[in-house]
């Protein structure tokens, strides 16, 4: 087995790996080319430095990444996916080994955070023999967008550049599936959704925040609902999105309140370095 960063032509074999773990799991995609796409083109991306795929006999059988954050100390965020099939824990250690010498690369580094799916125990091992701890869970839900996520736990901030990347360039922007409260002249608060782009019966809300000086006035639950009257008259049968379940705001409670259910659950850990 050898490790290599990937180029545009493992897209599609990268996705599937993704996809092998998420159906194994929760019998649902985790990943499509396009989103990989925005990924790997992202203008805070370096590939060739932090990405790498774990290939043996010419079929990629894990993948990684390292996103360092600009913080005080050091965050470096990892993803790791192996495929079942692979010899599981030669491909963990070496791509956990991979992702602790990338992060010590970065100036004084202190954190390393990956996280895993909930019933993911092969990982979860993995991730304990090589010392990392679990400490948070996390189900999965630029002016406005940052302001209202500043009091999100560690929210690293985002530049426009970046943000218009993720939110604008790809081809997952719906303009008409975003949604403005406005008092007066100003925005109080925003909804901005999209279709998935891994089922397509299910709309997806991105980014729900309200400004300070207009929460606990029912905002919130009124903006979602909206969501949801405009994606069920899209003809859309689900509407998701990924929240904190330890939310310093409460939004995980709102919307559970709203009728909506945990469905998948992702485990964060991380290793002092």
């Amino acid at each position: 087995m050898n490790l290599r960063p990937p180029t545009e032509d493992d897209l599609a074999e990268i996705a599937a790996l993704f996809n092998a773990v998420s159906q194994e799991f929760y019998g649902l995609d985790g990943a499509s080319e396009q989103l990989l796409r925005t990924w790997f083109t992202s203008p805070t991306t370096d590939v060739e430095r932090n990405l790498r795929l774990a290939v043996a006999d010419g079929t990629i059988v894990g993948y990684a990444d390292v996103d360092p954050r600009s913080s005080n100390p050091t965050r470096c965020w990892a993803e790791v996916a192996i495929r079942r099939t692979a010899d599981f824990d030669a491909t963990a250690a070496a791509l956990l080994e991979w992702v602790e010498a990338r992060s010590l690369k970065e100036p004084e580094p202190a954190l390393l955070r990956t996280s895993v799916l909930q019933p993911d125990e092969q990982m979860r091992r993995a991730l304990s023999e090589h010392g990392y701890s679990l400490i948070r869970h996390s189900y999965t839900v630029w002016d406005v967008h940052e302001e209202t996520f500043a009091d999100t736990w560690e929210y690293p901030g985002v530049s426009f550049e970046e943000w218009k990347h993720w939110m604008l360039d790809g081809p997952m922007f719906a303009p008409d599936l975003w949604f403005l409260a406005l008092a007066g002249d100003e925005i109080a608060g925003i909804c901005l959704c999209r279709v998935s782009d891994r089922e397509p019966d299910l709309g997806w809300v991105q980014i729900l925040g309200v400004r300070r000086p207009w929460r606990r006035q029912g905002l919130g639950r009124a903006s979602l609902q909206h969501a949801f009257s405009e994606f069920a008259a899209r003809g859309f049968g689900r509407v998701g999105l990924g929240v904190d379940a330890a939310s310093l705001t409460g939004a995980d409670r709102l919307y559970e309140s709203a009728g909506m259910r945990v469905v998948r659950r992702r485990d964060l850990y991380e290793k002092l370095l």
